[in-house]
């Protein structure tokens, strides 16, 4: 379990705002994960094997936002580790050529899908094979790519200067308001992260509720929170009376007597017809069941 977060808005922040903005994402993540963080903000990464606390009180944290500049888009993440090792290397967000990343979740079939996409993950993290992916193929091969995790997974990515975001399994939160007549997106892994964060920087004592993304698809966002369906996003393993997953669950089930009809257990909505004539992405097994039922990483100034 992590956390990731960030904004977008359509004019830069002023770097006080974008600062505090940007620790509170990190401070109301630490419940998600405390023992790494990270940053991507002013076409900078700063990213370390410590707390958020530490982090957003590092000298060069405040660095980050000293100077007036023409960011409007930050991503943040702090991590509870699943796999890999656990230095500044390990830390989210990844950054590759023209992509960077954040991800909650977990693949727990990364050879399988390294040696099909041959993709690489330097860091030994299985949530960099995110940012490889769309680095390599670019964000509309990631339908087809996702289609062969076994997964569960909330991306934030920044490709080529356009915010991404999707899910499937994972929770992932967003609510857009004005500052002044300037726009702002905030997203999160959870509501409270999201209205807790706009709380401390404009004291608003009443919020709206956030929005949840939509699962099982791929969204650009604009700093308007306008939503542009990429295409489908299927990261978990079908639940198929023949998979292992399936006979552990049901051998439970047998247990304490409850039903085994595997429609009534599927996690996953029905694949929406519209993306899927769109991206024609999907295997057929998946389709089918669903028919049914600086390291200390200061990377600019390294």
């Amino acid at each position: 379990m992590c956390s990731i977060g960030g904004f977008i808005s359509r004019d830069p922040i002023e770097p006080w705002k974008a600062r505090r903005l940007s620790s509170a994402l990190l401070h109301f993540g630490l419940s998600r994960g405390d023992q790494s963080s990270g940053i991507f903000y002013n076409n900078t990464l700063l990213k370390r094997a410590v707390s958020a606390t530490d982090l957003i009180n590092a000298d060069d944290f405040y660095e980050l936002f000293s100077t007036p500049n023409n960011s409007n888009i930050c991503l943040t993440h702090t991590r509870f580790p699943t796999s890999g090792e656990r230095g500044d290397d390990q830390a989210h967000p990844f950054w590759v050529g023209n992509t960077i990343s954040v991800h909650n979740g977990s693949i727990h079939n990364c050879k399988h899908v390294r040696d099909k996409w041959k993709l690489d993950k330097p860091s030994g993290v299985d949530s960099e094979l995110f940012t490889q992916a769309i680095a390599k193929y670019g964000i509309y091969k990631l339908p087809q790519i996702a289609d062969d995790l076994s997964a569960s997974a909330a991306i934030a990515v920044l490709d080529n200067d356009t915010l991404y975001l999707a899910r499937d399994g994972n929770p992932l939160e967003y609510m857009t308001i004005l500052d002044g007549d300037n726009p702002i997106t905030i997203f999160a892994s959870t509501a409270t992260q999201v209205t807790s964060t706009i709380n401390h920087l404009w004291l608003i004592p009443r919020l709206p509720t956030t929005t949840t993304l939509p699962q099982n698809k791929i969204f650009s966002i604009t700093p308007d929170g306008e939503l542009d369906e990429v295409g489908p996003f299927y990261t978990m393993p079908p639940l198929t009376p023949t998979s292992k997953a399936f006979q552990t669950a049901k051998q439970f089930w047998d247990d304490w007597d409850i039903p085994t009809d595997s429609s009534a257990y599927s996690w996953r909505a029905p694949y929406p017809s519209s993306s899927k004539s769109k991206t024609g992405g999907g295997s057929k097994a998946k389709k089918d069941r669903n028919r049914n039922g600086t390291s200390s990483h200061h990377k600019k100034a390294r």
